[in-house]
């Protein structure tokens, strides 16, 4: 044996390592039992114990009745453990990150009545943004007998783990997490960003600001990346002092982090955020500071919820087919169940800029394709 350990974790992490090289076979297949750990690497019963019990913490093995199997990547039906999986109860999973959002509201909803349709039960749980809770549904969904899950992943630096070695079909909502090979339904973020700023460059605006997420990096980021982009393009600039990050789990941070900023308004500044809920605080915090909008400031959202209609200054926002990412995601889910063929497509949505009152600052924007009081912009590139 070339790899030598000096300890358990040593030990754990050998083992580990060897199973991901394959050395004891394909994920579904039977693992040595805990006697046979003992003897390969010569320790005592105790201590392979201990092993075992530490790759089950790992997701790397299962214990189903009283023998182990491989679980470190996708299970096939027809290796030993999935044979002794139900996989024929019809349910899909579906993991999102805050079920109270519109936004994830808005995917489940239109999700289980497709899925109902194709004689599928969908079962949700919502994580709350806590990475251990979303281990928890996954594993949740794994033991109910779940055929596949889509998901709306997490961010955290460890999700890319998580999900490479998941056994069960997934298919990626929205984000995809980096490094991970599997299908995904997203929005064209880059497209959009871009055409966020073409149109604020068009309504007459010369400032410009965003707010995006602190769990994403800038480069993580194509909504950003795009407006960027599509900024200096036309010769204009997003310095660093223009640039804000909050709590994805607490939008309400959007007006202590701003407000400074709104306070010494020298010019009429366009602001993209990351999510209509942002732009929601945004627009408040403008009236509470006397700020006209969109004279001062203008504000664009993303994710066309209702409550970007409903506002007193409707929002500007981007908005996509809710029901063709949930339709097209929950098809290329039920192609991997049936092919039980991994996935590596990445399906894009395009989206549309709806212009309403927190951008309508002079009549340079586009009029055409009204849609009751919104104006699609076909501005996406």
């Amino acid at each position: 044996m070339t790899k030598q350990y000096t300890s358990l974790n040593g030990l754990v992490e050998l083992i580990e390592s060897e199973i991901k090289e394959g050395k004891f076979g394909l994920p579904g297949r039977r693992f040595p039992q805990t006697r046979e750990i003992g003897e390969m690497y010569n320790v005592s019963l105790v201590t392979a114990h201990k092993v075992m019990v530490k790759l089950r913490e790992r997701g790397i093995i299962e214990l189903v009745g009283k023998k182990y199997y491989l679980t470190h990547g996708r299970v096939s039906k027809s290796s030993p453990l999935g044979k002794l999986k139900d996989n024929d109860k019809k349910i899909l999973g579906f993991h999102v990150t805050n079920i109270d959002s519109q936004y994830f509201a808005s995917l489940v909803h239109s999700a289980g009545k497709y899925a109902n349709k194709l004689g599928y039960r969908l079962v949700t749980a919502s994580s709350d943004y806590k990475h251990q809770e979303e281990i928890a549904i996954l594993n949740m969904f794994r033991d109910i007998g779940a055929s596949g899950v889509l998901t709306c992943p997490g961010i955290y630096d460890n999700t890319s783990e998580l999900y490479s070695n998941y056994v069960l079909p997934h298919v990626f909502i929205g984000r995809k997490p980096d490094g991970v090979n599997g299908d995904s339904v997203l929005v064209n973020n880059h497209a959009a960003g871009k055409s966020v700023a073409k149109h604020f460059i068009e309504t007459g605006y010369k400032e410009f600001a965003y707010v995006g997420l602190k769990e994403l990096s800038r480069k993580g980021d194509p909504r950003y990346s795009g407006f960027y982009e599509g900024l200096k393009q036309e010769g204009y600039d997003l310095p660093t002092e223009n640039k804000f990050d909050v709590s994805a789990d607490d939008f309400t941070n959007t007006s202590r982090i701003t407000s400074s900023f709104l306070h010494k308004l020298k010019e009429p500044t366009a602001i993209f955020c990351f999510h209509d809920l942002i732009a929601v605080e945004l627009l408040n915090l403008c009236k509470q500071l006397k700020l006209i909008v969109p004279d001062d400031v203008g504000i664009c959202g993303f994710d066309n919820l209702y409550i970007a209609r409903t506002t007193t200054n409707a929002l500007t926002t981007v908005g996509y087919r809710i029901n063709e990412m949930t339709q097209t995601a929950i098809n290329l889910l039920t192609n991997q169940i049936e092919t039980e063929q991994e996935g590596g497509v990445n399906y894009y949505i395009e989206p549309t800029i709806f212009v309403r009152d927190t951008t309508q600052r002079n009549a340079n924007y586009k009029k055409e394709n009204m849609i009751s009081h919104d104006m699609l912009y076909k501005g996406i590139v």
